[in-house]
């Protein structure tokens, strides 16, 4: 007895026509079924702007690569914003400053404010790591800095658009052979694909690409 004609049947009706629309992508029935579906709702709202991840075994380079991209990218204008995943405890404050014996302490959140930054430090409940899309609505949200796009390094496994870091000297296997969500490679040798591919210190052109990809102006 579940049926949704079931339910309207009982309701007063009106039609609405929804073929003729602007030229935009925006699907008005567009369904929200998972986490990325999620993102990409954002996105069309205008509160996340456009993203991607970097994949890569590890010593491949990507932490390399990044900061040569945003590097690139600030020259021109664009504001990088950059999330990276962490295996292990770490620290981002050395011991014996006041935000540490804080934290040790118990507070959480701990919030350090200058006039040049504030950082936000605060210990997940039981051990329970944030999902992905958790952590991408933090980029939505004040006083978080409006960026006009986030590079994320890690997270090879969710469901976002990733450019592979290839390293031959690693005797690895190549990630977009399983790997739908792989949109082009950045390599240190000639790799047969029908996907974009750049060398590995082609940053220009990885960054135009980047640019025309993902229409960022």
């Amino acid at each position: 007895t579940r049926k949704i004609d079931i339910f309207t049947a009982q309701l007063n009706k009106a039609y609405v026509d929804f073929d003729r629309l602007d030229d935009s992508d925006f699907d008005p029935f567009t369904n929200l079924n998972s986490p990325h579906d999620l993102i990409i709702a954002q996105q069309i709202l205008g509160k996340l702007p456009p993203l991607f991840g970097l994949a890569g075994w590890s010593g491949s380079g990507k932490t390399t690569l990044l900061t040569k991209l945003i590097q690139n990218f600030t020259k021109i204008g664009i504001n990088v914003g950059t999330l990276k995943h962490a295996h292990h405890k770490f620290e981002i404050d050395k011991p014996g400053k006041d935000s540490f014996n804080l934290r040790k302490s118990g507070a959480s959140p701990v919030i350090i404010s200058s006039e040049e930054r504030f950082a936000l430090i605060q210990e997940n409940n039981k051990n329970e790591e944030k999902k992905l899309f958790e952590l991408l609505e933090i980029f939505g949200k004040q006083p978080v800095q409006k960026c006009d796009l986030i590079i994320i390094e890690g997270f090879k496994n969710e469901n976002i658009p990733k450019l592979e870091i290839h390293r031959s000297s690693l005797a690895k296997p190549l990630l977009f052979e399983k790997d739908n969500s792989i949109f082009a490679i950045a390599s240190d040798e000639l790799i047969e694909t029908s996907l974009p591919t750049f060398n590995l210190n082609d940053i220009n052109g990885i960054t135009n690409y980047i640019i025309k990809k993902f229409k960022i102006s």
